[in-house]
């Protein structure tokens, strides 16, 4: 997608969407031409347009300075148009123009959208995203004709808003390929595939990648993540990336993501309508991808890590069952008590490698617990933290890009009901499992951080969607990556 910048309108193709505020009503702003103020009053004088938010009229017209197709689109009041009200405007901007088949958007930025050029842009780009990749002939042609290709902005910002909005075309980027791995099918988009992503943004930015196949993760002891995939017949793997924005000796934020590339549950196996979308299960993983390749383009002034350990959970005659024991790459051994409790079995592997990097912060995301999702729903994903100020700072990384987190408690009541009476640890406990699911799953994960300031972010009712938000579609939602660039960015 291609963004210009302009300071006066022209006749030319695509659609020109116009914000309006109900203050307009009463005096127009300066950046409306004679024939804008004209075509407006009319429709308010006739009662078809008020400035209600998200309401629309539209005009095809012929004046010298104006494209053909002129969208007026309400933005209600003044006082309460904020940075998620912009993002969502510009989500409207993007279906309205794909309705009317223009693959060119031109925004009349007005004194109020001028606050909110890098959100009013990234609305557009990530409901520009197409869901239906796997769409072939002429579905393939009439899906892909509807992709908004450019957008222009009218404003007096100049080079301010050309950054703004490169930066905000950047971040939706980096969300739509999380987007990509998260819908991904589980025979294409597998381990293998995720590690040739996270080669090919190694190549692009300069990364340090490494990919641990079977040998090395049995040489070294990945415990967790060996007994988890041992019913698939495709390897497990590890991939790590490395970015190094910061200075030299800044310890790193270490980021791990959950990588289950499908979860059928293995043993205790997932019922009709759970087990349908579990190729999201690997939705954390999607996310630190996304995240990854965001980070060079953005200039972020930290040392990052990924660690991205990656499984199916299948069954066969060679799965893990319950009652098994296992040992942890950081020696800890393991009650299976629920073969379906597996994210947190890879997740602790991958969290005590994490810890070897000395972290700053260790941060893991997951589609952890159905408990998260019947705590919080779809709009907040759970965040638990062994730290307030890490706490703190992703709430509010969260409330500024609107992807809520919400902090759930974690004591040590939580902790142990995780020790097993026949090992060190039990990945579920028995009798209340289905009390404080989340609270537990992330308890399970805190016996592998070390002292290390930690935070775990449960996204399972968020990373995938049936009720998509505005500027969102049906399916992967790539939930994390704009909290995670936000909260590194003001680090």
């Amino acid at each position: 997608m291609d963004i210009k910048i302009i300071n006066k309108s022209k006749k030319e193709g695509g659609i020109l969407a116009v914000p309006f505020f109900k203050e307009y009503a009463e005096k127009f702003p300066q950046s409306y031409s004679k024939d804008l103020k004209a075509l407006v009053k009319r429709a308010l004088d006739n009662k078809e347009f008020k400035g209600k938010f998200a309401e629309e009229v539209y005009f095809t017209v012929d004046a010298k300075d104006l494209p053909e197709k002129v969208l007026f689109i309400g933005c209600g009041s003044r006082e309460k148009f904020d940075a998620k009200s912009a993002r969502n405007i510009g989500a409207e901007i993007c279906s309205s123009a794909k309705s009317f088949k223009q693959q060119k958007v031109i925004v009349l930025m007005t004194p109020e959208t001028n606050l909110y050029v890098e959100e009013i842009v990234e609305g557009i780009a990530l409901k520009n995203y197409r869901i239906s990749k796997y769409k072939t002939g002429e579905e393939f042609e009439k899906e892909r004709k509807k992709e908004i290709k450019e957008i222009i902005l009218i404003t007096d910002k100049g080079e301010k808003a050309r950054k703004e909005a490169e930066k905000a075309l950047v971040i939706a980027q980096a969300v739509n390929i999380a987007k990509d791995l998260v819908n991904g099918p589980a025979n294409i988009t597998d381990a293998d595939y995720f590690g040739r992503i996270a080669k090919q943004l190694s190549k692009d930015y300069g990364y340090k990648t490494k990919v641990f196949d079977k040998d090395k993760l049995v040489k070294d002891g990945w415990g967790g993540l060996l007994a988890i995939n041992q019913g698939s017949y495709k390897p497990a793997k590890c991939v790590i990336i490395e970015y190094y924005g910061g200075k030299k000796n800044d310890r790193p934020i270490v980021l791990t993501g959950k990588g289950i590339i499908f979860d059928t549950g293995g043993y205790n196996l997932k019922p009709t309508k759970f087990i349908e979308d579990m190729h999201s299960d690997k939705s954390g993983a999607a996310t630190l991808i996304g995240v990854f390749a965001a980070l060079k383009e953005l200039g972020i002034k930290q040392n990052v890590i990924a660690v991205l350990p990656l499984a199916e959970n299948m069954v066969d005659g060679k799965a893990l069952r319950p009652d098994d024991i296992i040992t942890m790459l950081n020696g800890k051994t393991v009650e299976i008590t629920n073969t379906d409790a597996e994210g947190r079995v890879i997740l602790g592997d991958a969290l005590s490698h994490g810890a070897k990097y000395n972290p700053k912060y260790l941060i893991d995301i997951a589609t952890l617990t159905g408990a998260s999702i019947y705590a919080l729903g779809d709009r907040y994903s759970a965040l638990y933290s062994n730290d307030k100020e890490l706490e703190k700072r992703l709430v509010d990384a969260g409330n500024e890009v609107d992807e809520y987190l919400w902090a759930m408690p974690l004591d040590r009541e939580h902790k142990d009901k995780m020790k097993s009476h026949v090992a060190d640890l039990r990945n579920g406990d028995e009798a209340t499992a289905h009390l404080a699911g989340g609270s537990k799953g992330a308890a399970f994960l805190s016996f592998f951080i070390e002292d290390h300031k930690w935070a775990h972010i449960d996204i399972a009712g968020t990373a995938y969607t049936r009720d998509p938000k505005k500027y969102e579609q049906m399916g992967g939602t790539g939930v994390g990556v704009r909290v995670m660039l936000r909260f590194l960015e003001t680090l």
